[in-house]
């Protein structure tokens, strides 16, 4: 990614901490993770619970995707605690 996209990747990381982040192409999720720090610099690490087969599809995929494309939030929630009567 260029410097802008480095910026723009790194302050929607740091804004994101323990979300879940996929890596979707062509409405095709590839890979879902939680983010455990911010992303600075440009490039990440995914690590997860992978067989080296996946891990080599999705590096192949996201390596072979450098087509123009959009950095964004799709859906971001809030979930409050509820009280419940008679539990503690």
């Amino acid at each position: 990614m260029n410097a802008r996209g480095a910026r723009r990747f790194a302050t929607i990381t740091q804004e994101n901490i323990t979300k879940p982040f996929a890596i979707v192409v062509d409405d095709q999720v590839l890979s879902e993770s939680i983010i455990s720090e911010p992303v600075t610099g440009g490039s990440a690490i995914i690590s997860g619970n992978f067989t080296i087969e996946d891990a080599n599809n999705v590096a192949m995929l996201v390596r072979s995707g450098a087509l123009p494309g959009r950095l964004g939030v799709v859906d971001q929630q809030v979930v409050e605690p509820v009280a419940t009567a008679g539990k503690q």
